[in-house]
Order: structure tokens, then C-alpha cells, then sequence
């Protein structure tokens, strides 16, 4: 096999780079179509196909335990280039130093300033329309109503419940952890609009964990193939990730670094467990192999 030749062509210019530009490639997320995101994409595009008006507007939940990639499924179905892509806003409900409320995060996120009177839902509901918004990506709403009193709690998903139907038929893409279904749940009413999608991690069996291993494989810059889908391999990687996405990301970037880093130009037993132990420190030596 030539050099490079399991990388994906557009991929082996990489490998006439620095030991630090490699690495840097290496570390970046980069898309990959998994199952997950394949499908959440679909439900997406389904629900913002619908005519406006004809129906009230359908909300997605996408619930998960953390580093199962929520976010990158958020923020790659956001970037995707569809018919829909101007049409949609995003927002992150991670908690700030100025302790923002969600609402105020929502409206500036829609590109509206509410001021100290507030904005009435029906100016934010011709607002959508005069704007052709046609939904909202949010992300780690889990955080969205902590800290919240009821009363406050109660105006907001008054809010997102309102502009759900007429006139603004606004959907919801809500993204977080299983807390997120807690925070909806707060109302009854509307939790019952979303669909649930639940981002679970893959059996060891699962012929999609060995098929993203390929993948994985053909985009970092390395020059050897490491047969990463091998039995021991995928075995070692599997046992120290649990399935769980971004843990496997988090393992295989450092291994990778480490693979240009020592000049083996594969991942190997020896520097998947030299990551388990840091997933940074491109210093450390190359152990001995523990069985």
C-alpha cells in the first residue's frame, strides 16, 4: 500500500505538514454521518417542510448524557446548507458571568432587545414572520430554567408554548442532557409537542462503532493504516469509551497526536494507553504494553 493511501484524498495533502500542524488537524471535531445525526437531520428537515400556518409548529427534544455529541449534531445540522438554513436561529443556554436570563438570550438570538419593559409575545410573533423565522436551535437548555423562580420559569415556557402556534408556528430544536425533558416537563402542556430522540451510545457489536472507527481513519492525517475496526483495537478503544462519542473522539485525537508525535504514524495499543492517562501531554514516552 502507498503511503497515505487510506486517507481520503482530500485528506493526504496533511501529511507533508509539521508534527504540530498534524496535530492540530487531529484535534479539530470534525463531521462525521453517524446514524444519530443522519436521523436527526432527517426529523428536522421534516418538521421545517411543513407549510406555515397548516399545522402547530412540531418541536424536537434530543436528550443525552454528556459528551454524547449533542453539540456537534446541533451545530451540524445548523451548518448544513438546505433551503431552510436562513431561516433558523440558534441559541446556548450554558450559564454566563452576567447571569443573562434564557429569555433575554432567546430574544437577542431572534435579534431583538427586549429592554426593561419586555417585549409582548405578539411583537415577537410578527417579528418571526416579518423575518421568515421559521425555527430555533437551542442548545444545553438543561441550564435554561435553573436559577429561575416559578413565576419566571412559568414566562418562558409560556413564551416558547405561545410562539409554537398562531401566528408564528416557531418550532423548537431543544439540545441537552436527560435534565432538559425535566425542564419541559415544568408544563405538562407543552412538553407533549416534542418529540423525544435519545442519543445512546453504541453496543461493542454495533457495526456502526466499527464503521465510524474506519471513518475516523481516513480523515486524521496519518501515513499507516491502524486498523482501528481490529478486534484488539476496537476491544481497548470500546473498553475505555464505553460507545460514548465524544469519549472515543477525545481517546483517538490523542493517540493520534502521539502516533505523529513518536513517528509510528499509526494509532497503536501503545499510544491509545499512553492517552488514557493524558489526553495533551504529546511528552510522554512510549510505555511497554500492558495486557
Amino acid at each position: 500500500m502507498m503511503v497515505g493511501e487510506h486517507l481520503h484524498e482530500s485528506r493526504r495533502y496533511a501529511l507533508a505538514l509539521s508534527v504540530e500542524e498534524r496535530c492540530q488537524i487531529i484535534r479539530q471535531d470534525i463531521k462525521i454521518n453517524t446514524e444519530h445525526l443522519l436521523t436527526v437531520s432527517n426529523i428536522v428537515h421534516n418538521m421545517l417542510s411543513i407549510v406555515r400556518g397548516s399545522t402547530e409548529a412540531p418541536c424536537l427534544l434530543v436528550s443525552a448524557g454528556s459528551n454524547h455529541g449533542k453539540t456537534t449534531i446541533c451545530n451540524a445540522i445548523r451548518g448544513m446548507d438546505e433551503s431552510w438554513s436562513h431561516k433558523i436561529r440558534y441559541v446556548s443556554f450554558v450559564k454566563d458571568t452576567e447571569k443573562t436570563k434564557p429569555m433575554m438570550k432567546l430574544l437577542a438570538a431572534l435579534g431583538m432587545e427586549a429592554g426593561r419593559a419586555g417585549i409582548p409575545i405578539s411583537m415577537v410573533a410578527e417579528y418571526c414572520i416579518a423575518n421568515d423565522i421559521r425555527a430555533v436551535f437551542m442548545d444545553e437548555f438543561h441550564d435554561a430554567l435553573k436559577g429561575l423562580s416559578k413565576g419566571e420559569q412559568d414566562t418562558f415556557l409560556s413564551l416558547l408554548r405561545g410562539l409554537c402556534g398562531a401566528p408564528a408556528y416557531l418550532s423548537f430544536f431543544v439540545f441537552g442532557i436527560d435534565e432538559a425533558y425535566n425542564a419541559l416537563a415544568i408544563d405538562p402542556q407543552y412538553v407533549r409537542r416534542f418529540e423525544l430522540y435519545e442519543l445512546s451510545p453504541w453496543a461493542r457489536a454495533d457495526a456502526e462503532y466499527l464503521n465510524f472507527l474506519d471513518t475516523w481513519e481516513e480523515i486524521a492525517p496519518l501515513a499507516k493504516k491502524s486498523h482501528l475496526s481490529s478486534k484488539a483495537i476496537a476491544d481497548y478503544i470500546y473498553g475505555k469509551t464505553s460507545g460514548v462519542i465524544g469519549n472515543i473522539c477525545s481517546l483517538l485525537r490523542a493517540a493520534g497526536c502521539l502516533a505523529v508525535t513518536w513517528g509510528d504514524e499509526k494509532i497503536t495499543l501503545e499510544s491509545l494507553q499512553a492517552s488514557t492517562k493524558s489526553k495533551w501531554n504529546t511528552r510522554v514516552t512510549r510505555p511497554s504494553i500492558i495486557e
